[in-house]
């Protein structure tokens, strides 16, 4: 299950991820809850403990989710270390990115751009997929998924490297299409 603070740009990149790996098992659920991260890790822990229960009372695991994983941006937003702290304390993935997910957009098609405010990157990525403002078409950006794979896996390495693991530019979404892509059912 991946629990999304984004309404669109996340949930269109995510869906057009698990078509073209051929994974059908990925639950994606946008957050009615939008512009706090611990609030968001909150509503995966309350989802992911009803799973539990349900597979336990019908005795069936296959109603628990595997993973769970929540993504966010760090924008300003207040309280994204207790987030991460709830997380780790239920065993919730987190894909963040730092400023914003547009950073890992932006991967897919050229290098790293340096530490930008999220609005920056905004217009990078519309230079690089022109029509872009918010919405994207995930076929645009296939080909070069292992590229942003790569890409941000070296970003994360350097900066934890430097002793900023956080740090602008960042983001974990590598971790949880490397894992989309594991999981792949065909």
């Amino acid at each position: 299950m991946v629990v999304c603070e984004g309404e669109v740009t996340e949930p269109q990149y995510l869906r057009g991820l698990e078509r073209w790996v051929r994974n059908n098992t990925i639950e994606i659920k946008i957050s009615d809850k939008h512009g706090v991260p611990l609030t968001l890790v909150k509503q995966a822990v309350e989802l992911k403990e009803s799973a539990d229960r349900q597979a336990r009372r019908e005795k069936d695991g296959f109603l628990a989710y595997d993973e769970v994983w929540c993504v966010f941006d760090i924008d300003e937003h207040p309280a994204v270390n207790d987030a991460r702290q709830l997380a780790q304390a239920y065993d919730i993935d987190l894909a963040v990115s730092n400023p914003c997910f547009e950073l890992w957009i932006l991967l897919h098609v050229r290098e790293s751009p340096g530490a930008r405010h999220r609005y920056d990157l905004l217009g990078l990525v519309a230079e690089k997929l022109p029509g872009y403002h918010k919405h994207l078409r995930f076929d645009d950006l296939a080909s070069g998924v292992e590229d942003a794979e790569r890409r941000a896996r070296a970003l994360q390495t350097q900066a934890d490297e430097e002793g900023e693991p956080h740090r602008n530019p960042t983001t974990g979404v590598y971790r949880l299409t490397e894992s989309i892509t594991r999981k792949r059912c065909g």
